[in-house]
């Protein structure tokens, strides 16, 4: 019983970091930066790769002081 709780912990925390992975997707396509970054991007780029691109995806970290450069915007 205690190892089907554990199995259960394990699993509903494994769904919440998917959860929370997908919110900030969500949250960064929303974003205007994004939006025109996209606008930007060459044609047949980007969105022919699907979910082959998502599964590339990891979660940016913020910034650290000094280490973005002007012409990474």
């Amino acid at each position: 019983m205690r190892l089907e709780l554990q199995d259960c912990a394990a699993q509903r925390d494994s769904y919440h970091d998917a959860l929370i992975a997908a919110e900030n997707r969500f949250e960064r396509s929303l974003s205007g930066t994004v939006v025109a970054l996209e606008a930007r991007a060459p044609p047949g780029k980007g969105a022919s790769n699907g979910e082959k691109e998502d599964t590339q995806r990891k979660p940016s970290s913020p910034a650290v002081s000094g280490s973005v450069h002007w012409w990474e915007f």
